[in-house]
């Protein structure tokens, strides 16, 4: 009511209206910053509604767009590609602008004119312009060749990034930082960003493909030689001497898939695995891809408040999916990973770096399955005796591709506190390695579980098979069985033990426990068949303990069953 067709079409900003050709030829970079320009001018207040339509064109530019300082609740931008060719510059700056909607926006960067970021969102220094909050991000991808970073967002707080896709095909920039502290340089040629640690707070992450594509850095592999060192055959191949490369999906010689190795003696279609020794591996068969390793891994994120990653993709090849940065004292808080993450060559799915003091991370989830880490779930920069303590943790791996990494790097790099760990491999995670630093549930898909509560550094509980021997002659045949339970560093055995055929067995019978002790302990027993009372020593260090008749002598005979058990301290 009381609003004319003219004032509803002047709500809508067509690009094309400034000149902007939109053919993927033609440089409409002037055009598209006249037309921001425009908008610029539009917004008198944060209320004001504008929708500025690219008109699914694919525009060419060879300058940084500036939206820059753009603060409206009402602006959307929409339906179209900006193709940057903008060398060492972001293609869409967007610094000290808030409340806007990318819907439907694809940001390209070319690879001989390689812009350094796709699309770029900061707070700036600038008065009036310190912020860059309350960001929607509706089916938003950048593609292409960026030196830095596909995205780079720094301290954007109360956003939403639904079904985006930021890629990159430059192995040595990151597909997306997303950060709360100025780690990498921001070059604007509009607003001047803000520096240091800022609050980046409340951003949601959901269906989101951080991915990693190799394009011009790959090759088919028709061959691999079994010798030392393992020479590939890849037709054509793009690689050059020193190259670190990382192999995937070879039928037969397995035993190349999923490692990383560098590039020596090349030819046009050959080069060898400097350190790769193939002599003993089996047989190539057919398939494989070889793929030029990333050098940095795929995100980077930075003091991250309640960052929550729903049902997302992560692909790397080479390095760590995720890096985890703490660069200040700053404790990142609600930082949950709902991801999947696949590629090849990876070491782990979390690094976490610039631990400098022992640092604090509170309400942490991983929900993962499919891992396609080599080496670790979580790895660690910690210098000297510093951890990542992480409270109140939901941690869950239900599968892996490349065999059974490790929960951890190392166990004294880390404190799990009221965690609840599900693993699919009793293999991939020890918390004895933790000490009394681990405290929570640890469980496995055959029903197995430790607890651990706030009193005990540990909990165990699960049946052993204890080796018998005789300190002298031996033991021809017996049968035994025991049961240990681990309540912070006190374990309870019970063992026992039928001598089916005792052979030269004398002196005293060597029963092994299944943890070494740290002080000595007495065992206590009894021969079932002829009612004697036996004793068990058991000394500091030791992982067995001997067995004595009531009065020293050798306590068993072919044909008898002893039973003995005891505490003692691990």
């Amino acid at each position: 009511v009381g609003t004319n067709v003219e004032d509803k079409l002047a709500q809508i900003v067509s690009v094309k209206d400034f000149g902007a050709v939109g053919d993927g030829v033609t440089d409409d970079g002037a055009a598209l910053n006249t037309a921001f320009d425009y908008i610029r001018s539009l917004i008198t207040n944060p209320s004001v509604s504008i929708e500025l339509d690219l008109a699914n064109g694919t525009y060419l530019t060879t300058v940084s767009i500036n939206a820059t300082g753009l603060k409206s609740w009402g602006l959307r931008i929409k339906n179209g590609t900006i193709y940057g060719k903008c060398t060492g510059k972001p293609v869409l700056d967007m610094i000290g602008s808030r409340g806007w909607i990318l819907e439907k926006i694809i940001i390209e960067g070319d690879e001989s004119s390689m812009p350094n970021v796709g699309i770029q969102v900061a707070r700036s220094s600038v008065s009036g312009y310190g912020f860059c909050d309350n960001a929607c991000w509706d089916n938003v991808s950048t593609i292409g060749y960026f030196s830095l970073a596909g995205v780079y967002v720094y301290g954007q707080e109360t956003s939403t990034y639904l079904h985006c896709r930021f890629w990159n095909y430059n192995p040595d920039g990151y597909l997306a930082i997303l950060s709360g502290y100025d780690t990498f340089p921001i070059v604007s040629d509009y607003l001047a960003p803000t520096t240091g640690g800022v609050s980046y707070i409340n951003n949601e992450y959901i269906n989101c493909d951080f991915r990693f594509l190799p394009e011009n850095n790959i090759a088919s592999i028709s061959g691999i030689s079994k010798a030392n060192p393992a020479v590939v055959t890849a037709n054509g191949h793009p690689f050059s001497n020193g190259d670190t490369i990382t192999i995937t999906q070879v039928v037969g010689m397995t035993q190349v898939n999923n490692i990383t190795a560098v590039v020596a003696n090349k030819t046009a279609n050959t080069f060898e695995l400097t350190g790769v020794n193939s002599t003993s591996y089996s047989s190539y068969v057919s398939g494989g891809l070889v793929i030029k390793a990333q050098t940095v891994p795929s995100i980077y994120l930075a003091r991250p408040e309640q960052h929550h990653f729903n049902n997302c993709y992560v692909v790397n090849y080479g390095t760590q999916s995720i890096q985890f940065d703490i660069p200040d004292s700053t404790q990142p808080r609600s930082v949950w990973f709902d991801v999947l993450p696949e590629g090849s060559g990876s070491t782990s799915l979390i690094s976490f770096t610039s631990i400098t003091a022992t640092r604090q991370i509170f309400d942490f989830k991983l929900n993962t399955y499919n891992v396609h880490s080599r080496d670790y779930i979580f790895e660690s920069d910690n210098a000297a005796s510093n951890t990542v303590n992480i409270y109140n943790s939901e941690i869950s791996v239900a599968t892996t591709v490349y065999g059974i990494p490790e929960l951890l790097d190392s166990g004294t790099n880390y404190g799990l506190y009221d965690a609840d760990v599900y693993l699919y491999d009793t293999s991939m995670f020890d918390p004895d390695t933790m000490g009394n630093r681990f405290r929570g549930k640890l469980s496995f898909p055959d029903g197995t579980n430790q607890f651990i509560n706030n009193t005990y550094s540990s909990y165990a509980d699960g049946p052993f098979t204890p080796t018998v021997t005789s300190t002298i002659g031996g033991l021809t045949s017996f049968t035994s069985a025991g049961h240990s339970r681990k309540i912070g560093n006190l374990v309870f055995v019970t063992t026992n033990v039928l001598v089916t055929d005792n052979g030269t067995g004398a002196g005293s019978l060597v029963i092994a426990v299944p943890r070494a002790s740290t002080q000595p302990a007495v065992f206590a027993g009894r021969n079932t068949t002829t009612g004697d009372m036996l004793q068990g020593i058991l000394s500091t260090g030791a992982s067995t303990f001997t067995v004595v008749d009531y009065n020293n002598a050798y306590p068993v005979a072919t044909g008898q069953y002893i039973y003995i058990s005891g505490c003692y301290e691990a």
